[in-house]
């Protein structure tokens, strides 16, 4: 052969092996095109997102130079890819580990099924009992399902698992109180007990009575404006959320400028988006919210208009002072209205899939004031079961034996309390909203625990309650609603919530 021919032979078999390696190379990041296919990724953690992108884009242009201007190199890092693909397959596999006593599932890098289905984890749990094991991203993750199993677990292993703590927790000096160390937490929890008593949210009532009654009013005005289609009742719910909070946390009441610096204030607190880094901003703000509180307690304390913040004040100046209270009562207020308003939401979804219970609630306000008020109250508790369930995560310090199965250290545990209220044997027909079933029995926390379990439990289970209540008497005995398009669940901030194309009109009935 002409030794023009076999150098060009071998140009053409070394631009062939660096064409192969690229699309090996280019093949191997499949988990983070995983992870950037879905959708929620894109929605709620754009910073994620980004930086990902990011991350691609300049591994497929490493992978391009090497492939080009040194193959064997790229040929020997695409073997090692393919290697770790292997690997990554091999993990996956249901009963990998169970030699060491993992328990059953996949460990799959960026698995798509709890963004997109959400029965996910209770299939899961249909298929390999109430302990198995999964993927949080890039995470190995043990799941266990139900408040009776979650309860068995902290109770025998408590000290051996911790809260994993999230950017905006290190904003305080001691942390939020739910990522708090034992000791912190065991100090700073009765502080706020006493100031979230059920009499305090009882004495702010009226003033809520009202924000309810002239926001559903302002909303349904603009529901129904001409032409536009409708409402989603997701935004005004939320602002209804925020204002109610602000009174019960902060005695703000008929002043809407103070509201709307509040919601200016709070908007740069990225309390839900865990996976993305404090900004300098948020700092700013929680200092001018914090200060905000303080300049308002001596005011509120004069008016004797009781809320939150009074009582903290009640405890003595070293409560106002405290910057871990104050940042605490900061970040509770916006946790709270966040989630108060998701959980309105999901009950409003729900009477407008189930009219029944809207149509006979009215009649029964109509006749029996007392009675209405246990089937609302029955209400919010059927919604929380079904939608606004919280699940809980901590982190094994050392490993730990469950159930025969191994939780080795560092890896996750996620506590799945909504797929344990899904138990056809503690609640029948588990799937149907029946707040009836509140009504004709009560459940223990081993059954039924949709704000937490254990001593991190939520704060807000009285609120939630008595002001989930009122608004359903309200929705429920003022207004008819006409729903005008809808579509399927999506998954949100870190909750499953109706759909975005939800659009409805309210009426006022007769």
């Amino acid at each position: 052969m002409h030794p023009r021919h076999r150098a060009l032979g071998a140009i053409q078999v070394i631009a062939a092996v660096g064409a192969a390696a690229f699309v090996v190379l280019a093949a191997s990041a499949w988990p983070m095109f995983r992870l950037l296919s879905i959708p929620q990724i894109h929605r709620e953690y754009r910073c994620v997102f980004y930086r990902v992108l990011v991350l691609i884009g300049v591994y497929i242009a490493v992978a391009a130079v090497l492939s080009i201007r040194f193959p064997n190199l790229a040929a020997a890092c695409a073997a090692v890819a393919l290697l770790l693909l292997a690997a990554e397959r091999w993990r996956a596999r249901p009963g990998y580990g169970s030699k060491r006593g993992l328990p059953p599932g996949s460990l799959g890098l960026v698995p798509r099924g709890p963004w997109i289905d959400d029965g996910f984890f209770l299939r899961q749990a249909e298929k390999y009992g109430p302990v198995f094991k999964l993927s949080q991203y890039f995470r190995p993750m043990v799941c266990v399902v139900g408040p009776a199993e979650g309860l068995n677990l902290l109770r025998a292993y408590g000290e051996k698992l911790y809260t994993p703590e999230v950017p905006f927790s290190a904003r305080i000096p001691n942390g939020f109180l739910r990522y708090m160390s034992p000791a912190n937490h065991r100090k700073y929890r009765p502080v706020f007990q006493a100031a979230m008593r059920q009499r305090v949210i009882r004495d702010g009532m009226p003033d809520v009575d009202d924000i309810l009654r002239n926001g559903l009013a302002a909303f349904a005005a603009r529901s129904r404006a001409q032409p536009d289609p409708g409402r989603h009742p997701g935004p005004a719910l939320d602002a209804l959320s925020l204002e109610i909070m602000l009174r019960l946390f902060a005695g703000v009441r008929s002043e809407p400028e103070v509201v709307s610096r509040f919601r200016d204030l709070l908007g740069h607190l990225v309390v839900g988006k865990a996976a993305c880094r404090s900004s300098p901003k948020e700092s700013e703000a929680l200092d001018a919210v914090s200060a905000l509180l303080r300049g308002r307690v001596e005011r509120l304390v004069a008016l004797e208009r009781p809320c939150f913040l009074t009582e903290l004040a009640r405890q003595g100046p070293e409560a106002i002072d405290d910057p871990t209270v104050m940042f605490n009562l900061v970040y509770m207020l916006q946790n709270a209205a966040a989630d108060f308003g998701g959980f309105l939401t999901w009950t409003v979804k729900l009477l407008i899939d189930n009219p029944e219970w809207g149509r006979n609630l009215r009649e029964l306000s109509r006749t029996n004031g007392p009675e209405a008020g246990k089937v609302a109250e029955s209400i919010v508790k059927e919604s929380l079961r079904l939608e606004r369930s919280e699940f809980i995560y901590r982190r094994a310090r050392e490993d730990i034996r469950f159930h025969e199965t191994l939780i080795p250290r560092g890896w996750v545990v996620r506590i799945c309390i909504r797929e344990g209220h899904r138990d056809s044997e503690v609640f029948e027909n588990p799937g149907r909203f029946d707040p009836a079933r509140f009504i004709q029995r009560s459940f223990s926390p081993a059954e039924y625990s949709p704000l937490g379990i254990g001593a991190h439990a939520c704060l807000g289970a009285s609120l939630i309650r008595i002001v989930g209540a009122a608004f359903v008497l309200q929705w429920c005995g003022s207004y008819d609603i006409v729903v005008l398009q809808d579509g399927p669940r999506e998954f949100g901030r870190s909750h499953w919530q109706p759909s975005s194309a939800l659009r409805v009109r309210l009426l006022e009935c007769d």
